[in-house]
Formats: structure tokens, sequence, C-alpha cells
């Protein structure tokens, strides 16, 4: 008989990790959802787990301090939405629950969602990272 990770074609920390958030979104658990941890993980699934939907390559992850070019620049792909007042960084470096809550709250009602650029978008994307290197802009991070 065919054990669950192998049925779903999933390790045992990342089905537990969809658990989690499965929890959380449908609101079962709220005491222990709300810890910050959670809600890093939370966030940190929602923002991978859609990029890859989008994309349907499932060995992707964010690459924040490289996100203009690893994602924006080669893939095409934009995240509109991103709420402000939050530094656009992973949610394992957020530590105020607060803020967790509020990027979660945007992912999960939407208005903070990826999208693929149109060539347009990209085009004038890439010239505008030409004109940062240009000056002198880092744009790639070690």
């Amino acid at each position: 008989m065919p054990s669950i990770t192998d049925v779903l074609q999933m390790e045992a920390d990342e089905i537990t990790r969809k658990l989690e958030q499965w929890a959380c979104m449908s609101g079962r658990n709220i005491n222990e959802c709300e810890m910050v941890q959670i809600m890093q993980r939370v966030c940190t699934c929602l923002l991978n787990s859609e990029l890859r939907t989008i994309i349907k390559r499932h060995e992707v992850c964010i690459n924040y301090a490289n996100f203009s070019t690893a994602i924006k620049e080669n893939l095409g792909i934009n995240l509109k939405g991103w709420p402000k007042g939050i530094p656009f960084q992973s949610p394992t470096s957020l530590n105020n629950l607060n803020t967790l809550l509020k990027l979660r709250n945007t992912l999960k009602d939407g208005s903070c969602h990826w999208f693929h650029m149109s060539p347009h978008q990209r085009e004038e994307y890439s010239t505008q990272l030409t004109m940062r290197c240009k000056r002198g802009e880092t744009i790639i991070f070690p």
C-alpha cells in the first residue's frame, strides 16, 4: 500500500505546510495561525505556490535579492499589489505579526498577485534595467 507521500508526490514537510496553510485560510485554529512563525510560512507558501502555478514550474522559489532580474526580467512575471508600508522582502524576514497578517490578507483576497508582463512591459522594464546598470547601480546581488 503506497504511503501518503507517494500518493501526493510530496515530502512530509510540504504536506504539513500545506495543511497549515489550509487551516489558516479556512479560519481554523486561528490562535495558532496568528503566531509569527506560522504567518511567515503561510505567506511564503502562498507567494511561492502562486508563482509556481503561474509559470508552471515546481522547482522555482522567489529570489527576493535578485527579483528584478531573476523573476521580472528572465521570466516576465511581476507582483502587483504588494502592501504599502511593507518592505519587499521574504516574509521570513518580517517579524511583526500585524505586518504579516496584512500581507497574508492581501495574498488571500487576491489584491496582491502575480501576473505575466506584456511584451511591451518586459521591453520597457529591460530598458530601465539597462539604464540603471549604465548609471552604475548594482542590479544583481551575490
